[in-house]
């Protein structure tokens, strides 16, 4: 992984994306001058960042069944995608407050959780068959899952080259670039820590 794009990743891992270009761009200028010219760096950086938000395609991947593939070009540290939990399995939620969670789900987004794996191996797709397949962690050393259909659709791999990172201050999940990607590559992230 690039040094910027660790960087980017450790800056927002912790919601300060903002804040930090905000002191960054204050270090550099006169306080007279600072603000419009402050606020029109933030606001570059920030459009140069989101620029190729969902620039990929979910596609069918031989031996591997569903997967992401970039559909342009994109530098370590830029912002993949992003979504809003579809389910939020927080520790010791019931079944029962799960389902109603998924109930309210619009029935679009209901049908992408149906679409996702369910590999716990116990015969019929269950609801939490899906979610103990395809859930990530609320933040790093959270308890608490959250489901992003969309998201879930990126694969596993021990060399990733984006990282999913938990904003809590977002209450969303967005995915980064790791590295520099190709069009057309297979973007992938990493599922546990090794």
């Amino acid at each position: 992984a690039s040094v910027a794009g660790l960087i980017l990743w450790t800056i927002f891992a912790d919601g300060q994306l903002a804040r930090w270009l905000m002191g960054k761009v204050a270090q550099e200028g006169d306080a007279a001058e600072e603000s419009s010219e402050s606020q029109f760096e933030i606001q570059e950086q920030e459009r140069r960042w989101r620029s190729k938000l969902g620039c990929f395609r979910v596609e069918s991947i031989e031996g591997k069944g569903f997967g992401v593939l970039a559909c342009s070009e994109f530098q370590a540290g830029d912002l993949v995608a992003e979504e809003t939990p579809a389910v939020q399995a927080m520790t010791g939620a019931t079944v029962k407050v799960l389902e109603r969670q998924l109930e309210e789900l619009s029935v679009d987004v209901r049908a992408a959780v149906w679409e996702l794996s369910d590999c716990t191996g116990t015969g019929a797709k269950t609801l939490e068959g899906i979610l103990h397949t395809n859930c990530f962690e609320r933040g790093v050393g959270s308890t608490d899952r959250v489901l992003c259909p969309q998201l879930a659709r990126f694969n596993h791999s021990c060399s990733p080259n984006c990282q999913h990172v938990w904003d809590e201050s977002a209450n969303m999940m967005r995915v980064l670039a790791a590295t520099d990607i190709d069009a057309g590559e297979e973007m992938t992230i990493d599922y546990i820590d090794v």
